[in-house]
């Protein structure tokens, strides 16, 4: 196994050998890159909490993927998280869309763990790959911008004109049966497409509130959703309402507090979105 450590996030590496026929310095550019997004909204620090390890699939196994150790049929492996894409790196697009998905879902600790609240993360995670491709698309060379248009433009062509058509709230409210019970969502040419809609408002909050983007850091579960709690709107409100009260939990002092009066501005605005509450939960 050749490991090579990122140069933005000393506890992250790369195995180059699971890339076959490509240069490490070009695939540690490419992760280097989506983890400095991350860190310009998260902070380094938090990038540094995890130890993670970054390999392609080969073909020989399903992906893209995450494997938190904490599992027990991986608490074999060595490091915190696995991750898995399943990509070249001639498509650079793809990475960034991949593996900004997939980073999400370390930094989430793979919360929250109940399946009728997965439809959550797995949004975010969408929301996070649109926001990322986005951003170093204007980092790229004039040449390479229409593939990372043409690969967006996939990736939002069916849930934008839901998105446009009809109120987040609602769109919610005559699918949250299927959200609960299928969260990986309906596809189409690779994409989730009712996920997709949920994504799209996330990513309306990402560019609103971008340090409140490290929210997903406190989608912790607690022991009430552990013991698998019926879905229903209730239950949502609930999971959001202990999610803030994760957010709140962190140091107050006057460095910090920026960033968690921003956390709890887009869980909210996240929650309000969806239910459209009477009651005022700030």
């Amino acid at each position: 196994m050749n490991l090579v450590k990122s140069k933005v996030a000393e506890t992250w590496a790369v195995n180059v050998e699971k890339w076959p026929g490509e240069t490490p310095e070009r695939i540690l550019q490419l992760t280097d890159e989506v983890l400095s997004v991350f860190a310009e909204c998260f902070g380094e620090d938090v990038l540094h909490q995890r130890e993670v390890m970054l390999e392609n699939a080969c073909g020989n196994e399903y992906a893209p993927i995450t494997y938190p150790k904490r599992y027990h049929a991986n608490q074999a492996q060595s490091v915190d998280y696995r991750v898995v894409l399943n990509n070249t790196v001639n498509r650079p697009y793809q990475f960034y869309y991949q593996a900004a998905h997939e980073f999400s879902h370390v930094f989430m600790e793979c919360y929250p763990g109940a399946k009728h609240l997965k439809w959550i993360s797995e949004s975010m995670c969408d929301a996070a790959s649109f926001f990322v491709l986005a951003k170093l698309m204007k980092l790229s060379p004039e040449n390479k911008k229409s593939y990372f248009n043409s690969y967006l433009a996939s990736a939002t062509s069916q849930s934008l004109p839901m998105f446009q058509g009809q109120a987040v709230s609602e769109f919610y409210k005559e699918n949250k049966d299927c959200f609960w019970t299928c969260p990986h969502g309906l596809r189409s040419k690779g994409f989730r497409v009712r996920n997709g809609v949920i994504a799209l408002k996330m990513l309306e909050l990402i560019e609103k509130y971008p340090r409140g983007w490290a929210c997903i850091t406190k989608m912790r579960d607690t022991p009430l959703f552990e013991l698998n709690l019926e879905p229903s709107d209730k239950a949502i409100e609930l999971y959001f309402n202990t999610w803030m009260l994760n957010c709140s939990s962190q140091s107050h002092d006057s460095e910090n507090l920026g960033h968690v009066e921003e956390q709890l501005a887009f869980v909210y605005a996240l929650l309000q979105a969806l239910l459209v509450l009477e009651q005022d939960h700030t």
